[in-house]
């Protein structure tokens, strides 16, 4: 039996089923957790082939009904195929990792041509959780999850975020705001989506790898 009360991770992200290609046929999701996203998608796309790798035994385990092959360890890993993939999905994975360029990398040569990476990254420019706390109270304090989680090795603005992608040789496609909270919405509205890079917890970015990769 899988003791539940060990998995940390265990978000569907819907969210980010409207960036999926229509065409895609295969898609490899990195840091997995519970494969909550797997198992949503496999219902609304059963003909997709589904990969995953999650370095949590007991998450990998537990993700293994949403999955056609779910590898328990880090990525990069020798396991996963050359030029499978038409989405490599890396949802809030890249900013815990000491050095994503090298996830980067074995994304590009995991990427099946024409294929995208999707990934999504905090905003650590937000007003709410970070700005305010900073500004007001001279705090940056940590948290079990959210932007300031405390396993974030990397921080990312909205122009980091795509210096990151484009100084690794990726070509980014869009880059769309996620999350933003209702009340949040208004405001948005009333600066004219001045103020958005303020708002947006998230962004959901869409790239192309290095053709050099291909």
């Amino acid at each position: 039996m899988i003791d539940e009360t060990a998995i940390r991770y265990d978000f569907d992200r819907r969210e980010l089923i409207p960036f999926l290609p229509p065409t895609a046929h295969t898609l490899l999701d990195v840091g997995c957790g519970s494969g909550a996203f797997g198992r949503l998608l496999r219902g609304r796309k059963p003909d997709m082939e589904l990969w995953a790798i999650e370095s949590d035994p007991v998450s990998a385990r537990a993700a293994e009904d949403g999955f056609d092959h779910v590898i328990l360890g880090d990525f990069p890993d020798q396991r996963i195929p050359d030029g499978k993939f038409d989405v490599i999905l890396c949802a809030d994975v890249l900013e815990h990792i000491a050095a994503p360029e090298i996830a980067l990398a074995a994304c590009a040569k995991a990427t099946a041509p024409g294929g995208i990476l999707l990934a999504s990254l905090p905003n650590v420019r937000n007003w709410r959780v970070v700005l305010w706390p900073l500004l007001r109270h001279g705090t940056w304090t940590y948290t079990q999850r959210g932007i300031l989680d405390r396993t974030h090795l990397r921080f990312f603005t909205r122009r980091s975020m795509h210096d990151f992608f484009t100084e690794n040789g990726w070509s980014v496609v869009s880059m769309t705001g996620i999350n933003m909270l209702r009340r949040e919405k208004l405001v948005s509205v009333l600066s004219v989506h001045l103020l958005d890079d303020f708002l947006f917890p998230q962004y959901a970015i869409i790239a192309r790898p290095p053709t050099s990769s291909r």
